[in-house]
């Protein structure tokens, strides 16, 4: 792949913040390749870690490759909630929830029995349909 093409970001692939050392990146490197081989970690594999590695290593010699990484800043504090210590408070990331408006009329009680009656004609057509699992009923009826 080429730089335009290669959308990962390589801290990410290791699992490290942005900006980590080579040594970081190096034992980040050693546990997920050791997670990989153990089948523990399927989002990526060898080779990919591989080239994350290279990446940083990279990064640290050469300004111009830190460059093309593609990253978003973070601002954690966006995640918190609210400063007035409101319980349903949430960051700016994370909204409250906010109800809807009901679309479509309340559902009477006979629309639910029909419903209702529906579903279990459905299920019993099902059950002793021609599909449908063989049913035997023991003889004679216990008393």
């Amino acid at each position: 792949m080429n730089g335009t093409e290669d959308r990962r970001n390589p801290y990410l692939v290791l699992g490290l913040p942005y900006g980590s050392s080579p040594r970081e990146a190096t034992r980040a490197f050693a546990r997920r390749s050791k997670e990989v081989n153990e089948g523990r970690f399927t989002g990526y594999t060898v080779e990919d870690l591989t080239w994350a590695l290279n990446q940083v290593e990279q990064a640290a010699q050469d300004t111009g490759v830190d460059v093309r990484i593609y990253r978003v800043p973070a601002n954690p504090s966006l995640f918190d909630g609210l400063p007035d210590g409101d319980i349903g408070g949430s960051g700016f990331f994370n909204p409250s929830p906010v109800p809807i408006g009901r679309a479509t009329d309340p559902v009477g009680p006979g629309e639910i029995e029909a419903l209702l009656d529906e579903a279990v004609t459905a299920w019993v057509e099902e059950l002793l349909g021609p599909g449908g699992q063989p049913v035997q009923i023991p003889y004679p009826f216990p008393e």
